[in-house]
């Protein structure tokens, strides 16, 4: 029974979290042998690409020698989908469904219903890092009108009140009343809007615990929310190609990578990889979805592996996201690069703003629409933004009414045409 099995894997997962760094890097290498020896044989696509790039599956004798395997683009994969890169053609009990990314391109996504399984297990186990449990109720604010339930779900554990992503926070915040839930699944930056309300108004809303996903969580961001509820926040980091990457413990310091289901990388823009501590763009290969199986893939999203072990428990390598897609960085004339974790303090720390969003035309022209809940206050914002963006930039600021949340509830708040 695909719940058996998927309780079977979380048992497995749970297990393995606490075997010593050594254990663990010597299982990623196994999984990862076996995955890159099925791609050469069983995927048009990667036995295409090591040839053009003189690597041989037998040639991964260490994690290391990943690095001499070549790195797949998002262009690359929608290019070769389907027929270079599945291994197979999808059945009835694979899960295939189609996304698109910020720089607009549609791709499809499947999954194995093996890997699926394995997928959902680790979700539970970031989940139940924050102490959540499965007869917890949960506010999951989710983009899609409607979603299937899934086999544990019908079974009565984890199951989620689905809400939709309204884009105004106050009509969110209205469901969250009425539901009083002990735990809150939604984006840092709607939670922000509502943290803003709840203090204002003095509103009763007392969750356990609020789970934040799907856009940067910058630490002033964290704190924030949790002095408003006076609640832990938990950040956890994922890609709809990989699907969860890593999650957050309670010492809130870094993410723990899911190492039994995916492999993390993070390489300049050469692609040699980094050390741990320097920022790069970072590279996931999939250890379990042998349907879609993706290699060195550029999830598109910049951040640094992490050394060291903390005082937390589990011994999983950590990494540290420290900026979102590449159509949210910011390149200055003198290429410095600016993300959400620099950019956003600057805008979020000043009072009445409810929304607002960065949008760079040019190296030196930007314009800043921006939502009041109170009076304007223009100077003190581009003074604020000055000087970060510098002297010489020009920066318009525009009063709207509303920014439109994106399909799936996010708000866009950097965005760079350059």
């Amino acid at each position: 029974m695909p719940l058996v099995r998927k309780l079977g894997h979380l048992a497995t997962l749970q297990a393995n979290q606490w075997r010593s760094r050594v254990a663990i890097e010597q299982r990623q290498l196994r999984l990862l042998k076996d995955m890159v020896r099925f791609c050469e044989a069983r995927v048009p696509l990667y036995r295409r690409r090591f040839r053009a790039a003189g690597v041989r599956a037998a040639d991964l004798r260490t994690l290391a020698d990943l690095r001499h395997f070549p790195i797949l683009t998002r262009e690359e994969l929608v290019e070769a989908y389907p027929d270079e890169a599945l291994s197979r053609p999808p059945r009835a009990s694979d899960v295939v469904f189609r996304t698109s990314g910020s720089s607009g391109l549609f791709m499809e996504i499947a999954y194995s219903a093996e890997a699926n399984d394995w997928l959902d297990a680790a979700y539970a186990r970031a989940l139940f890092a924050t102490g959540y449990r499965p007869w917890h109720s949960m506010a999951y604010f989710w983009w899609e009108e409607e979603r299937a339930e899934k086999a544990y779900e019908r079974a009565g554990l984890m199951r989620k009140h689905l809400l939709p992503l309204d884009p105004d926070p106050r009509a969110q915040l209205e469901q969250l009343v009425r539901l009083q839930p002990r735990y809150i699944y939604n984006f840092p930056t709607v939670m922000m809007m509502i943290a803003r309300i709840v203090e204002a108004e003095r509103v009763d809303l007392r969750p356990e615990g609020i789970i934040c996903h799907g856009e940067l969580l910058a630490p002033p961001i964290r704190d924030e929310i949790a002095r408003v509820f006076r609640c832990p926040v938990w950040n956890q980091y994922g890609a709809q190609e990989v699907n969860r990457v890593a999650w957050d413990c309670e010492v809130h310091d870094a993410l723990h990578v899911e190492a039994d289901t995916v492999h993390v990388e993070a390489v300049d823009d050469e692609g040699d990889v980094l050390s741990p501590g320097v920022s790069g763009r970072l590279l996931g290969t999939g250890l379990r979805n042998r349907l879609m199986p993706l290699i060195r893939y550029a999830i598109g999203d910049e951040g640094m592996t992490v050394a060291g072990r903390r005082a937390c428990a589990p011994r999983l390598p950590r990494i540290e996201p420290i900026a979102g897609r590449e159509a949210l960085i910011i390149t200055l004339a003198d290429g410095q690069r600016l993300g959400p974790r620099v950019l956003a303090p600057r805008v979020e720390r000043l009072p009445g703003i409810r929304q607002y969003r960065l949008t760079q035309h040019a190296p030196d022209r930007f314009e800043l629409t921006v939502v009041w809940e109170g009076a304007p206050a223009h100077d003190a914002l581009r003074r604020s933004l000055t000087e970060l963006l510098g002297d010489d930039a020009r920066l318009e600021i525009r009063d709207v009414a509303e920014i439109p949340l994106s399909r799936r509830g996010k708000l866009r708040k950097i965005v760079s045409a350059v």
